[in-house]
């Protein structure tokens, strides 16, 4: 299993302002010369939902700006926007390949009440994993990592990485950081989570952006201010953590947790 860079990008945003947050977002990437990148939750658009069925029409063709960059650099990016789904709007996640292929898009299960996301937004169904050049990775959206048989479920799945996306607000900033350590420590597997920075309408966000090997270790964070951190993925560790305590294998289908995804 080869090794692979991955490169948190830690952004500020602009509400509603698409193209300047998304010019913001690509140079900072540049920067990061990474396998992959991962943007925040909404990084296009923060959570300005009241205009989700406007903005969720420049999803596609943000889409498509986002391929064409990653095919010219050779770098494979996921993050969430806002995008056309089910007759409305979803958060939905997605995964670029390094040739600008869009492998899939997610549309987020879990929809965070206390910031209206079940007004505005319409939830996925289920969750997803992907089969990428770089491994079989999952993906769960802020809110999904307060629910433990949904990542675990994703664990089970073979994913040796799970890629977190957010706008996790300060008054909670220490729960985000104990959740990512669990979620890494429960799926013996990298958690790659990245948050926003900077003012929003309701919230201030911390950032804290990191990366956790499958024993749970930071092995790269940043603080409350804009920026790019990057470690080095060895899928091997995760097979590894997962051959010493092998709690996948003891556990008790239907007791212990849900059937694993196809």
């Amino acid at each position: 299993m080869m090794r692979w860079t991955a490169a948190l990008v830690q952004m500020a945003l602009e509400e509603a302002a698409v193209d300047r947050n998304l010019d913001r977002a690509l140079d900072l990437a540049a920067e990061a010369r990474a396998d992959l990148v991962v943007f925040p939750e909404l990084f296009t658009t923060g959570y300005a939902l009241e205009r989700a069925a406007e903005l969720a029409r420049q999803g596609p063709g943000a889409l498509e700006r986002i391929g064409r960059w990653a095919r010219s650099n050779g770098v494979r990016v996921a993050g969430t926007l806002l995008h056309p789904w089910a007759g409305g709007v979803s958060n939905a996640a997605f995964f670029v390949e390094a040739d600008g292929r869009v492998l899939d898009l997610y549309p987020k299960v879990h929809r965070f009440r206390p910031m209206d996301e079940h007004r505005y937004l319409e939830a996925g169904a289920s969750p997803r994993v992907w089969d990428t050049s770089l491994g079989r990775l999952a993906v769960a959206v802020c809110y999904d990592l307060r629910f433990p048989v949904f990542c675990h479920r994703l664990a089970l799945s073979g994913a040796v990485g799970l890629i977190v996306p957010a706008e996790w607000p300060r008054p909670r900033t220490r729960h985000w950081e104990v959740l990512l350590e669990a979620r890494a420590v429960e799926g013996a597997w990298w958690v790659l989570g990245v948050n926003r920075v900077g003012p929003g309408r309701d919230a201030r966000f911390e950032g804290a952006s990191r990366v956790l090997d499958p024993w749970g270790r930071v092995v790269a964070c940043l603080g409350d201010e804009e920026g790019t951190a990057a470690a080095e993925v060895d899928p091997a560790l995760s097979a590894g953590a997962r051959a010493c305590i092998p709690v996948f294998e003891d556990r008790i289908p239907g007791l212990d947790d849900p059937a694993p995804l196809p």
